[in-house]
């Protein structure tokens, strides 16, 4: 008896197998209807069918077993084909999605010129509490690939470390699915691999290497530097303190109040600590600023770089000073008790 025809007196549609033999273990029915009385596989005392998986029914598991891996295989091809219609129709509103400039950067050195064909849905509506012909379905998938469509359960996160292992497994199957030949390919030998492994989910050969893919892609994911923040960032030598504004160059601050300055003009919060210069590629020079004003309370200063300060003789010096320098973007530093953090004093501001 073909498996379409088991399924069918189970009163199971092609949604429903297809979700637990493909990419779904464990899948459990939680409310079970009464089986027909013309039901070959109800349970002996003829009660209803039996509570958990599906194929925990002691007759259907005979007939199952008896099947060929070849009838799984040729099984599967619709079945798979229906599990990506039946997926493309639940999440129908849901956009796709091309993998981010960042995600493949990091996934193109397994996966190649895939990375640029394959789309996503996230926050994919997948099995959990789908009720079919009366049963409910219960279901820890987190994601599911049908060749170049990928759905992921939870939203879009370009920074989950997880989202991207979990898409290197997803993005292993579509690879599999085109060295197949296409989704018919695919869905017959993903079936008849699992009629191999005894039906048992973990060991599907082509999870075995969907896993083997996941654990390689998390190493490398692992042994990467930290990603380098967007705004840049300071560290020291030591000795002196530096911003890199990019992984290949960076400048150095003269002073305390020119590092202030800084950090009041960019908000910059990434601090790597101590590091060698060379790390971040080639120095270019001391870092110059627009200058800033500043006063102690009873008079006002300007530094232009915050290693040196001078100060205004008037109210009117200081406000002829802002008038030629309006479109220098002076800061305004307010009240500073301590003057010589920016440096040393050179007097009266020549105006």
């Amino acid at each position: 008896m073909k498996l379409s025809k088991f399924f069918t007196i189970l009163g199971l549609t092609t949604g429903l197998v297809t979700t637990q033999m493909i990419g779904l273990p464990n899948l459990q029915v939680e409310k079970v209807m009464a089986c027909a009385p013309w039901n070959p596989f109800c349970d002996s005392n003829g009660d209803g069918c039996a509570e958990g998986d599906f194929t925990c029914n002691r007759k259907l598991q005979e007939e199952l077993t008896k099947a060929s891996e070849e009838t799984w295989g040729e099984t599967g091809r619709g079945l798979y084909t229906s599990g990506a219609s039946t997926m493309g129709e639940k999440n129908k509103n849901i956009p796709l999605k091309a993998l981010t400039d960042y995600q493949k950067r990091l996934l193109r050195p397994e996966f190649g010129s895939l990375v640029d064909r394959v789309r996503i849905k996230y926050g994919a509506r997948m099995l959990d509490g789908w009720t079919i012909k009366g049963y409910k379905l219960e279901s820890a998938s987190a994601g599911m690939a049908f060749c170049d469509r990928i759905y992921i359960k939870a939203p879009f996160n370009e920074n989950d470390d997880s989202q991207l292992i979990l898409l290197a497994h997803e993005l292993e199957h579509s690879r599999q699915c085109e060295k197949f030949g296409g989704m018919s390919n695919f869905g017959y030998r993903y079936f008849k691999e699992y009629k191999k492994a005894d039906l048992k989910y973990e060991n599907n050969l082509l999870e075995i290497e969907a896993r083997e893919v996941e654990s390689r892609f998390a190493q490398y994911l692992a042994s990467l530097p930290p990603s380098f923040p967007s705004g840049g960032v300071y560290f020291t030598d030591g000795n002196s303190t530096f911003y890199a504004p990019a992984e290949d160059k960076h400048c150095a601050f003269n002073s305390p109040g020119n590092y202030e300055i800084h950090q009041r003009a960019f908000a910059v919060q990434a601090n790597a600590g101590m590091q060698q210069p060379s790390q971040y590629g080639q120095f270019i020079g001391t870092y110059s600023v627009p200058g800033i004003y500043f006063t102690n309370g009873s008079a006002t200063f300007f530094s232009n770089d915050g290693s040196k300060h001078c100060v205004f003789q008037s109210p009117q010096d200081y406000q002829r000073h802002q008038d030629r320098n309006r479109n220098n973007k002076i800061l305004n530093f307010g009240l500073r008790e301590d003057v010589s953090t920016f440096g040393q004093f050179t007097g009266a501001c020549q105006i």
